[in-house]
């Protein structure tokens, strides 16, 4: 029977059991459906030998030719199917959620189970012929798994050939070359460890977004300034997970991605330049530093303290204590400078005062001229002498401030807490009464 005849009337039954292995797809080794499937048909085609469970869900069966002993060809095919959810709108979609033939592997076992009918019907071939299915193709490593459990010794198999579609290609052609044809995948996963913080401060963190991204920049330098330009070698990135909240700075950011090469040499360039490229970089961004401080030594060879005596130091920090200091704008009052829009829409001015590390309440009064903000520094002076002075009467003390045009503001204390007053006028704040 010639083979091209036999094939094309083998098409419809290959598509119909192409299309239900589409329907029905499954991941990585939890092939069990499949495998199921696939042994059925193997043993209705009449085939010799049939073991499953290589590989843990791999199935292998032998098919001895008419013509007399030989050597032992494997034919390939993979079973495992992508987590991705089909919409191609086909009567033969994928019916499991988030599951889809989306790498044509559904092809490749029909396509193989075609060729096993075939050969165990016409046998016209001296040794024999291993077909192969799989698990486990698409990151699980399943081909290892197999050859680790035994089968190529097991059915002394001396050469395996493999089979893959080639979207793009006319159908009915086949493409072939000397040497490598399908790239080695490996996966990767740098873990970038910093020091998380408040996104309005990132002075006081060690970012690991910042770090994961410049390392994401400089992987694709190894393709494009380290591997021979003649050499292939493609490193993808197709994770970046980090941080859980928009005003938080993550202590770590995880990345993730795949290394395909054609040959050993490059595959082990490509393994030794992320390690390099992911440590370097994550070190000078301060991820792996120690400060190292060495203290002074005086002329006796101890330690030697610097600065003022223990009592002038405490005079000094008392005094210190006394004086308004210019506190430091903090970027993480947004909330407060929602505040900003008037009911016209005009830009408002919005002051926090603190002392001794507590902020009271904000101030809001219309921006006219730079003498307003002396103003408010010269009140803030004066009311925080009145604090200071009635911190240890814990009486009510009101005291009102001098008049500057048609604005003034009074501090009053009330069981030693400041309470700030204020009524909004046409232009700055003016006195409101100390008994309202």
């Amino acid at each position: 029977m010639p083979i091209l005849n036999r094939a094309a009337e083998l098409k419809n039954e290959v598509t119909e059991w192409r299309r239900h292995l589409h329907q029905n797809p499954e991941l990585l080794f939890a092939v069990e459906n499949t495998a199921a499937f696939v042994e059925r048909k193997l043993r209705e085609f009449g085939v010799d030998e049939i073991v499953t469970g290589l590989g843990r869900t791999g199935v292998v069966g032998l098919i001895r030719g008419n013509r007399g002993p030989g050597r032992t060809v494997g034919l390939r095919a993979d079973m495992d199917a992508l987590p991705i959810t089909e919409a191609s709108g086909r009567a033969w979609s994928s019916t499991a959620p988030g599951k889809m033939h989306a790498c044509g592997h559904d092809g490749h076992t029909a396509m193989l189970l075609g060729a096993a009918k075939y050969l165990s019907e016409t046998r016209n071939f001296a040794g024999n012929v291993a077909v192969i299915f799989q698990p486990a193709e698409e990151g699980g490593g399943g081909g290892n798994e197999m050859v680790k459990d035994g089968m190529m010794e097991r059915f002394a198999i001396e050469e395996v050939y493999g089979m893959h579609n080639m979207p793009g290609m006319p159908v009915g052609h086949f493409g072939s070359r000397a040497g490598p044809i399908m790239a080695s995948t490996d996966e990767f996963n740098i873990t970038v460890k910093g020091r998380g913080g408040h996104a309005a401060q990132p002075h006081k963190t060690i970012d690991p977004i910042v770090i994961g991204a410049q390392i994401v920049n400089a992987l694709q330098t190894i393709a494009s300034r380290t591997v021979d330009p003649l050499a292939s070698i493609v490193v993808s990135v197709t994770k970046f997970n980090a941080g859980f909240a928009h005003n938080v700075i993550p202590e770590q950011a995880v990345l993730a991605g795949t290394v395909r090469a054609l040959t050993p040499e490059v595959r082990d360039t490509g393994e030794a330049r992320i390690r390099q490229i992911a440590e370097n970089i994550a070190g000078a961004y301060g991820g792996h530093r120690r400060r190292l401080v060495r203290p002074q030594l005086s002329r006796d060879g101890k330690p030697r303290r610097r600065g003022r005596s223990r009592a002038c130091r405490r005079r000094h920090d008392r005094r210190r204590r006394q004086r308004q200091r210019s506190a430091r704008p903090d970027d993480g009052r947004r909330g407060f400078f929602l505040h900003a829009a008037g009911p016209a829409g005009r830009l408002r001015l919005h002051r926090q005062w603190r002392y001794g590390g507590t902020a009271s309440p904000g101030l809001r009064l219309q921006r006219r001229s730079h003498s307003a903000r002396n103003f408010l520094l010269g009140e803030a002076r004066r009311n925080t002498a009145c604090r200071l002075r009635h911190r240890k009467r814990r009486r009510p003390c009101t005291r009102s401030t001098r008049r500057t045009g048609e604005s003034s503001i009074s501090c009053r204390r009330t069981g030693g807490l400041p309470i700030w007053s204020w009524r909004t006028g046409s232009g700055f704040p003016r006195r409101r009464p100390a008994n309202a």
